[in-house]
């Protein structure tokens, strides 16, 4: 008799149909010319990765929770994980695992996809080619503001000079703010910075910057991210700028350590 030569279906659901067909493992290694340790080991694997096609879809997670979000983080910092192997993990379904991927990203973590797995990132993406164009009607004199290291959190943060600043600014009418970086004081800087900060974590440092960052009708503040602000990134892949581009929109984020930005004739390097 002509051993047969027939292959194991590929599909995960072809080969739950075989099973189903054949009554057992054995039948359906006979029916397809394997071994039946082959034909179990494809069964423990499909258990794994995919529970929803036996039987166990009522008991999946359904929709991106806090607790399946903060799992998700716990792993993807560790390896980079498929959105197979944490759906298997969690018994979550695919939609719910990048539900939470998404709630992440809102809450201003960097997860980064390569080869469809993802992992939290701990390093600034830096464009140093990029020129942003700024909005400017023609005239000869062009006007704008700078600062610098608002440092949000620290004990030595100015805000009233901040304040100051930018109400000199809107008397004078300026329309553009430029800030080099470094809008909140960090984490992990130096050894000393525990003991010379009021507000610890980035959650802390980002809210009360998001509340106290000067502001008046007309104005926006182009700003980079400086060391300080990085620092989060580097200790937690916590990206505080999406949070402060999603609830500060007279914020323009320019990137990260250096960028150019383009003024009418003008271009202003920080």
């Amino acid at each position: 008799m002509t051993a047969n030569k027939r292959k194991l279906p590929e599909r995960d659901e072809d080969f739950l149909a075989a099973v189903k067909q054949h009554g057992s493992y054995a039948a359906v290694a006979r029916a397809y010319g394997t071994a039946d340790a082959t034909v179990k080991q494809r069964m423990r694997n499909i258990r794994k990765r995919r529970p929803d096609l036996i039987g166990k879809a009522a008991a999946l997670i359904s929709e991106p929770t806090p607790e399946l979000t903060a799992a998700i983080l716990t792993d993807v910092q560790r390896n980079p994980r498929s959105i197979e192997e944490l759906a298997a993990k969690h018994k979550a379904t695919p939609e719910a695992i990048h539900g939470a991927i998404g709630m992440l990203s809102v809450q201003g973590y960097s997860i980064m996809e390569a080869q469809g797995r993802y992992a939290l990132m701990r390093v600034p993406f830096v464009d140093y080619t990029s020129l942003r164009k700024i909005p400017h009607t023609s005239g000869r004199i062009i006007r704008f503001g700078a600062v610098s290291d608002s440092h949000f959190g620290s004990k030595a943060q100015q805000r009233t000079a901040l304040h100051k600043c930018y109400r000199v600014f809107e008397q004078h009418e300026i329309a553009n703010v430029f800030n080099s970086g470094d809008l909140v004081a960090g984490v992990n800087m130096y050894p000393e910075q525990p003991y010379e900060v009021y507000l610890h974590g980035a959650d802390e440092q980002v809210e009360a910057a998001i509340a106290d960052y000067p502001s008046y009708p007309g104005c926006t503040t182009h700003m980079i991210g400086g060391n300080h602000d990085a620092s989060f990134i580097k200790s937690a892949g916590h990206d505080i700028f999406r949070r402060v581009a999603a609830e500060r929109p007279d914020i323009d984020f320019g990137g990260w350590y250096e960028s150019t930005f383009e003024l009418g004739p003008l271009r202003v390097r920080l």
